[in-house]
């Protein structure tokens, strides 16, 4: 059984600070009643059957994965005081561009196009904290660094450019391009997109995440701003 788990086991490294090997061992296969894992301790000789508190059965299918993963999967996880610029460039949609500075309390939201008009009616009030509030636990669905298409689906026209800085000095750039297209159309006429295909700057990772998790930060210049519309109706 102990040449068959350094055969054929998983070996595991756990380390601490300054890269310090803190335990090694090897997980090995299942039970005969499949109620078990085999594991033992490099260089020991005695190994032992474990199991995950409050669950019945293996768990060496938690160690056999490789690569992305075992990476976090937050797109974002920033506490919205963090941020102090974000500008979101729609190629297709100018005129929904912006750029939004954070200064202490003081939000600074102007067109990201020198061509947009600027927006002169009010600013709605608690908008800008509650657009960075989105930028909390954006999980993708999965990593594509190894998707085929990538070079081809990176040259399209994305649908949105992302580029976010915080107080701390750390810049991240996100183009996002539409992936998978439903056959249900708006009334409008354009497809419905669920999935976005993100390539992200300076890690320069592939990633696919859902519409109906970036749609929060998805955001129009004019979103920040009272409606025109809704202000001379209450005046009247």
């Amino acid at each position: 059984m102990v040449e068959d788990l350094a055969a054929n086991g998983i070996k595991v490294e756990v380390y601490g600070k300054g890269d310090k090997l803190l335990k090694a061992y090897y997980v090995g296969g299942t039970t005969p009643d499949e109620r078990g894992t085999i594991m033992i301790m490099e260089n020991a000789e005695q190994p032992y059957v474990t199991q995950i508190p409050s669950m019945v059965g293996a768990i060496r299918g938690r160690y056999a994965i490789t690569g992305d993963d075992w990476r976090d999967k937050a797109l974002f996880s920033m506490k919205p005081e963090d941020i102090r610029f974000v500008s979101i460039e729609y190629p297709r949609l100018k005129n929904r561009s912006f750029i939004l500075e954070r200064s202490g309390e003081e939000f600074n939201i102007r067109p990201f196009y020198e061509v947009t008009p600027t927006i002169n009616t009010p600013y709605k009030k608690g908008s800008g904290e509650q657009f960075l509030e989105g930028f909390e636990g954006i999980i993708i669905e999965a990593f594509e660094n190894d998707n085929p298409l990538r070079d081809s689906i990176t040259q399209r026209i994305p649908f949105s450019i992302i580029t976010l800085k915080t107080k701390s000095g750390e810049d991240l750039t996100l183009r996002m391009h539409p992936a998978i297209s439903s056959n249900r159309f708006l009334e409008t006429g354009p497809p419905v997109y669920e999935h976005y295909l993100v390539e992200a700057s300076p890690s320069n990772d592939f990633m696919l995440v859902q519409d109906r998790i970036v749609s929060r930060i998805h955001w129009g210049y004019d979103f920040f701003f009272v409606d025109q519309n809704k202000k001379e109706t209450q005046s009247q």
